[in-house]
């Protein structure tokens, strides 16, 4: 658990660099930034999150000059699987009684 809080802790200081920083950021450190958020919300069973920073570095990918229609299908299928794999809640258990 310590090397999670660690590595959280270090994607919420490069989160808050970017924010500060005036001159745009990279496109591929975007990427490697949702990339590496999408990992770590992952291994901690965070599905809603996984699946949001997943997106954003779809969204970020595909703005790359470069890609093939390939990377694009399995970008999609991957993304498509993130948001497929979040638990469903029953209806019960939100419900106060």
């Amino acid at each position: 658990m310590g090397l999670w809080s660690e590595a959280f802790q270090a994607l919420e200081d490069i989160k808050n660099i970017m924010k500060v920083r005036r001159a745009p950021i990279k496109n591929s450190l975007k990427c490697q930034y949702f990339e590496n958020l999408a990992l770590l919300f992952k291994k901690n069973n965070f599905w809603h999150y996984h699946s949001f920073a997943y997106y954003n570095y779809y969204t970020s990918y595909l703005t790359k000059p470069k890609i093939t229609s390939d990377e694009k299908k399995e970008l999609a299928n991957k993304l498509l699987l993130a948001i497929l794999a979040i638990p469903a809640v029953p209806l019960e258990s939100t419900q106060s009684k």
